[in-house]
């Protein structure tokens, strides 16, 4: 009887060893760990955090299970709904179950692969959601008074996030916010705050000056006078040019057109027109080698005494625009500095980033090439208005007189260029048909010579 009772007391604890075995197996099928472990070979992940950002890449943190039979795994992060194939570069070995991956914004999915197979679509938005990084593209930004400029914002982003951004200014009397856009409202500096829901924030400075205006034609605008403006605010006025340039694209064809452009059409003064002096190429020893009278063959403006340190060589300077000093000419008059006609493209093109071709004329010059010489010539006509070809940047002229083309739309031709006493530098807007009619004869594509567009546009 004993001997029974230990029998039953040993098939009980067996049947309850049983019971707990397959009680444990149970939870263990059910369970996460098991699902990724044995039902998906391991292909899954367990985490995806920790985001990191390093040299203009987004990463997180991906760590897979501890597999008891060790395996060579590979991750990817991918736009597509179809795994890429097995040969492409982007897949990242994991090692010691863990993975820095390079996740971009557009990507939506991760996949997780061994040496035969892909496991199944994970989706990145389930684990994580944020924005990485808050990209400003100019950190720092120049505004005239009344400008308008749009805030240039890329978030880095990791699964589908809150977009949302909040500007907040500093000085609202300086530069306001409305939208995503700066306003520039009075002279000084402030800063712009921009910041997301996610503890990211960058910091945006700003300047406004009323030195300049918005580009506008007005060629009713002063003379400049001596000394003008302060040592200071002439220095302002350089910052805002070379800013602007910048902005374009320094030694492309839309760097040049910036600097066109500031001098006829944002600058509040009129640069006089002065037959030159002599110009820093001798013009075949019937001028003197001579710098900034007529012409200023040097980036920036000449506005202040600082600048007499680049002259060269002078003549009866130096002497900045608007001063008063003799030209060398049959005239042989004292009237005030500005630029002669090829002076003024050639200011264009050296403050563009083009200084190759030299400090050259536009007119004929016997042994000496001209500004005319460069790109390609083309006659004016309908034709070639329409066709397209022509762009801002491109020179204009006639024998003898050289300018630069500012703006074209599709029925008008606007031009800078510098020509007699009372006039000087002068923007004009001529229908095609009054282009056609007018002095000018031919146009030269200067594509060859910017060989790049830059920031281009047709119009200001």
């Amino acid at each position: 009887m004993k001997e029974k009772t230990v029998n039953i007391a040993k098939w009980i604890c067996f049947i309850l060893i049983i019971c707990c075995f397959i009680d444990i197996s149970i939870h263990i099928i059910k369970s996460d760990e098991f699902n990724g472990v044995v039902l998906k070979k391991g292909l899954t992940i367990k985490n995806l955090n920790n985001i990191s950002y390093d040299n203009e890449n987004v990463y997180a943190e991906l760590e897979t299970y501890n597999l008891i039979i060790k395996k060579d795994l590979w991750c990817i992060a991918t736009e597509g709904e179809i795994p890429p194939d097995f040969n492409d570069v982007d897949w990242q070995q994991i090692v010691n179950n863990k993975c820095k991956i390079k996740i971009s914004n557009d990507d939506k999915y991760v996949y997780i692969r061994d040496k035969k197979n892909v496991g199944e679509k994970i989706v990145i938005s389930d684990y994580i959601s944020c924005i990485a990084k808050i990209d400003i593209k100019n950190n720092n930004i120049k505004l005239v008074k009344d400008e308008k400029k749009k805030i240039d914002t890329t978030l880095k982003t990791i699964g589908a996030p809150d977009t949302t951004i909040t500007y907040i200014s500093e000085d609202e009397n300086i530069a306001k916010i409305e939208s995503d856009e700066i306003i520039g409202i009075n002279d000084g500096k402030t800063k712009i705050s921009v910041s997301d829901n996610y503890g990211n924030s960058e910091v945006i400075n700003v300047e406004v000056t009323s030195l300049i205006t918005l580009p506008q034609i007005n060629n009713r605008k002063p003379f400049i006078k001596n000394m003008q403006y302060t040592q200071e605010e002439a220095k302002t006025l350089d910052e805002y040019l070379f800013y602007q340039i910048d902005e374009a694209g320094y030694k492309t064809r839309a760097g040049v057109v910036a600097a066109a452009r500031f001098l006829s059409l944002e600058f509040k003064y009129r640069i006089p027109y002065f037959v030159e002096n002599g110009r820093l190429t001798h013009f075949n020893h019937q001028r003197p080698y001579c710098d900034g009278e007529g012409r200023y063959f040097h980036r920036g403006l000449y506005l202040s005494t600082d600048k007499f340190e680049d002259i060269e060589k002078s003549v009866a300077g130096p002497a900045m625009w608007g001063a008063y000093i003799r030209e060398w000419s049959e005239d042989n008059g004292v009237i005030k500095n500005g630029l002669d006609c090829s002076g003024f493209v050639c200011w264009c093109l050296i403050n563009g980033g083009f200084d190759e071709l030299g400090d050259i004329g536009g007119g004929l010059s016997e042994g000496l090439p001209t500004l005319s010489d460069y790109g390609v010539s083309q006659r004016i006509t309908m034709d070639l208005l329409k066709s397209g070809k022509v762009k801002a940047g491109d020179l204009i002229g006639y024998d003898g007189h050289i300018g630069i083309i500012i703006g074209i739309d599709d029925s008008h031709v606007y031009v800078a260029d510098t020509l007699y006493h009372s006039k000087g530098l002068w923007a004009t807007k001529y229908t095609y048909r009054e282009l056609v009619n007018s002095h000018f004869t031919h146009i030269y594509d200067y594509t060859e010579i910017y060989k790049e567009e830059g920031n281009y546009t047709n119009m200001w």
